[in-house]
């Protein structure tokens, strides 16, 4: 650890170092234009607007539906489309000028890259060594759990800097990469070597999220670790539409202490349909399988 320690710092020295000595005048600074009634909420649009123009990742869904009601075939076809961003942290944000002849105001900021490159590096820096201390523990309880679910976030912050430092300037990150990929691959062989207990309760719901997550985990009847799904539908009716409320209980506990939660998530989702409550609770179910599919048991529990 001593070592890798040792080559994280030299890195960072040595890419700090490389930005300093490229960067000309005439690049250093990055102008933005933001939008508001104050200079806060102009900050803020000024914000967006970087952090689209660095990354963006368009995410487009198709969804064709056919029922069968009294003998009657309805289809339906939605198509949704959304632009997402990374997080983009900054603290060096600087204002140029103001114009409000015009609303909302018109604000202009500089944001002075190779500062906010060197920062960037140093979170980089101080995320994975975070994470290599926290890597060298192992376990199987509950506590690890939580260990590995920080190691988890503090490996997606410095993707996070990794994706944004080349939009900024130009550099070769492949060293930091290669400690990056390295530290994932450690974090992942963890994950797996700690089993899970799964319990659901005797609905259809329930027992399908318990099949769902069964492929991503390890089972094992004699864990340290106990998970307990239930499942809860309401109905109702809303206007025209019929109307249901899906609830989902995620419960953790220690398998020495099973009369103890260490952790509970709850989930829940509001279906609509025209055709029947059927379909409404279908469409409730089916937005709590989507969260599910999108995250791990990491951030589910936490």
């Amino acid at each position: 650890m001593k070592s890798l320690i040792k080559t994280l710092l030299a890195l960072q020295i040595i890419l700090i170092l490389s930005i300093t000595k490229s960067a000309h005048a005439s690049d250093t600074y990055l102008t933005i234009k933001g939008y508001g009634n104050d200079q806060s909420a102009a900050e803020r649009d000024a914000k967006q607007q970087l952090a689209l123009q660095l990354y963006s990742k368009v995410e487009v869904s198709e969804k064709n539906q056919q029922e069968k009601t009294d003998n009657l075939v309805t289809s339906s076809y939605s198509l949704n489309s959304s632009i997402n961003s990374l997080p983009v942290e900054i603290s060096n944000m600087e204002l140029v000028s103001q114009s409000c002849e015009q609303q909302p105001c018109e604000y202009e900021f500089r944001i002075n890259k190779t500062v906010w490159v060197n920062k960037l590096l140093n979170d980089i820096n101080h995320s994975h060594l975070l994470a290599t201390d926290l890597l060298a523990n192992n376990g199987s309880s509950w506590r690890d759990l939580n260990r590995l679910n920080e190691v988890s976030r503090l490996l997606s912050k410095a993707q996070n800097a990794i994706t944004l430092v080349p939009s900024l300037i130009e550099t070769s990150l492949a060293p930091l990469n290669k400690i990056h990929l390295s530290l994932e691959r450690s974090l992942n062989k963890q994950i797996q070597s700690i089993s899970v207990t799964i319990i659901s309760s005797p609905d259809l719901f329930a027992s399908t999220i318990k099949a769902k997550l069964a492929q991503s985990l390890i089972v094992s009847a004699d864990a340290h670790i106990t998970l307990y799904i239930k499942a809860k539908t309401q109905h109702g009716r809303q206007g025209q539409q019929f109307i249901a409320k899906q609830t989902l209980f995620l419960q953790l506990f220690e398998a020495n202490k099973p009369s103890v939660t260490v952790s509970q998530k709850i989930l829940t989702e509001i279906g609509l349909s025209p055709n029947s409550a059927e379909s409404a609770k279908n469409a409730a179910q089916q937005k709590i399988i989507n969260t599910i599919n999108n995250k791990s048991i990491f951030t589910l529990l936490h």
